[in-house]
């Protein structure tokens, strides 16, 4: 069987001061390199939702169909080149992914009749760490249609399972991103322990 992975890195990392995501290194890996290490123990189809050129000898990148509208348009992306009847959708800045997370999801994704499976913890929602399934494809385009943007706002018309995670994960390390400069040295950090 298929199973779908989707990495996006269409932000503009203005925080960053510009920085490409891409060129920041963790302990001297790349952050995607960390993260198909992880994603490749779990899927078969990896490949990255991007509108700038990613170097990546173990995947594919596709362009979204729709520019300048955020996250949304990633995982419309997503779902539009998926080969499998759903997709995990992650952001292109989590260095830490945990694939026994990952790997929980999944089987769930497998077992239930649902169209989106989210991760919600203390810091709430995870929408950019998620399953989305090629079923919502059309409430997607729709939202998009109308100008909606925000992805939590498909929650509520798409059969959604809330994944609310106990002590079991530790949630600071796999949900940690990099958005500003000093979160590379966290990074290193972390990658440490």
């Amino acid at each position: 069987m298929i199973l779908s992975a989707a990495i996006l890195a269409g932000g503009k990392a203005t925080r960053l001061n510009g920085l490409n995501k891409s060129e920041i290194r963790i302990q001297s890996k790349s952050i995607l390199d960390l993260q198909i290490a992880t994603l490749e123990q779990i899927f078969n189809d990896i490949f990255i939702i991007s509108n700038e050129s990613w170097e990546c000898s173990k995947c594919v990148t596709y362009t979204d169909y729709y520019k300048d509208i955020g996250p949304i348009a990633g995982i419309h992306a997503a779902l539009k080149h998926t080969k499998s009847p759903f997709v995990f959708v992650v952001s292109n800045d989590m260095p830490f992914l945990s694939a026994d997370f990952i790997k929980y999801l999944t089987t769930k994704a497998l077992q239930l009749k649902t169209e989106i499976i989210v991760p919600y913890h203390a810091n709430g929602f995870e929408p950019l760490h998620a399953i989305y399934f090629t079923s919502i494809l059309p409430l997607v385009e729709k939202q998009i249609s109308m100008g909606d943007y925000t992805i939590r706002h498909l929650f509520k018309k798409a059969v959604t399972t809330i994944i609310t995670i106990d002590d079991h994960f530790d949630t600071k390390k796999m949900f940690f991103n990099i958005n500003y400069p000093e979160d590379i040295l966290k990074a290193n950090d972390y990658a440490k322990q």
